[in-house]
């Protein structure tokens, strides 16, 4: 009935999907740029910085090749970034390079939010805000160096900061708004329970934590019974309402750590972690018979619904994803044969 056997696990939604492009795109850069400035920093003779500049170029070219498979993207973001930065202060102390260079420091916020996230990407460009306003004091925090200059340099560093605080905020409203999303996303509409994607997701995560730590865990598949007559006689409308009615129930019957779900139609599905078949069995009568006490008003009538419930559990019913759903799918099946409100264990 429920089909769940013949499909996979859904890939978990990944909100910074951009952040590949954007790394792509800073390595790009930073090979054109460095080349650039190699050849600058030869013409004034400043040889450390060229050398750091040519071995940073390097470096992202290596990254370049490395960038478009790499399932570890924020391990590999902070990989470029925490050499590209550094770079970036030893130009900074360069007694051969001009105030100018310390406009670069606005990058810092933008591309450590970009490609971290507002957390680490945040802490990292505080830690070389700071770097960077102290080397600024240690070379132009005498009167060696006219009150204009430094203004100008302050005025850098004030902007950076500012872009600082912009940017976190933004990754914050990014984030939110991500999150948003993916609940919508992993959302059934008509009964705010979890839909069949959120819940093959979750289920394929425990399956994971049961091959680390043994953990049980069982899947329940709810089907109401008859439910078409409801529709027939009542109207759609009125038949979302029962859904909707249901949907509550089996939420009230679920604990915090549990996920339930519609998977369409009039089949719901309950996870229970840290759950055996015993324990399965219990919850699962006890969910049988709380449908069958509730109704729904509509007009002078009262509408109830039963419901037949089949259960997989792990190890009982074997470790593979196909198999447990298999075995709780053919148990409803038994369900619905035995007169319908009623478990099958």
């Amino acid at each position: 009935m429920s089909g769940l056997a013949e499909q996979s696990p859904t890939p978990r939604f990944q909100p910074a999907g951009y952040r590949r492009a954007v790394l792509q795109a800073l390595l790009a850069l930073t090979v054109i740029c460095g080349a650039v400035f190699i050849v600058i920093n030869l013409r004034i003779g400043n040889l450390p910085l060229a050398m750091a500049e040519a071995g940073m170029g390097l470096y992202a070219l290596v990254l370049m090749l490395v960038v478009k498979r790499t399932r570890r993207l924020e391990r590999l973001a902070l990989a470029y970034l925490l050499p590209f930065c550094t770079v970036m202060m030893f130009a900074l102390a360069s007694p051969l390079t001009g105030s100018s260079v310390f406009i670069w420091v606005l990058l810092i916020p933008v591309v450590s939010h970009l490609l971290l996230g507002r957390w680490l990407g945040g802490a990292l460009a505080l830690a070389y805000l700071v770097i960077a306003a102290g080397i600024f004091v240690w070379r132009h925090g005498t009167n060696s160096v006219e009150s204009q200059s430094i203004e100008v340099i302050a005025n850098i560093l004030l902007a950076a900061l500012c872009i600082f605080v912009f940017s976190h905020i933004h990754e914050y409203s990014r984030e939110r708004a991500d999150r948003a999303l993916l609940r919508l996303a992993m959302a059934d509409p008509l009964t705010g329970l979890a839909n069949r994607a959120r819940f093959l997701d979750r289920t394929a995560a425990e399956q994971a934590r049961h091959a680390r730590k043994g953990t049980p865990f069982a899947v329940l598949i709810v089907d109401l019974d008859f439910f078409k007559q409801v529709n027939d006689s009542h109207g759609h409308a009125v038949g979302d309402i029962v859904l909707r009615t249901i949907a509550d129930v089996i939420r009230r019957q679920v604990g915090s750590e549990d996920l339930a779900a519609r998977l369409g139609g009039e089949e719901f599905a309950v996870l229970l972690v840290d759950c055996d078949r015993r324990d399965a069995r219990a919850r699962a009568d006890r969910l049988c018979r709380s449908i069958a006490d509730t109704h729904t008003r509509h007009g002078s009538d009262a509408i109830r619904v039963t419901a037949s419930i089949g259960i997989g559990c792990v190890d009982v019913d074997g470790n593979e994803f196909d198999s447990l759903f298999s075995a709780a799918d053919a148990r409803l099946y038994q369900a619905k044969a035995g007169g319908r409100n009623r478990v099958v264990a």
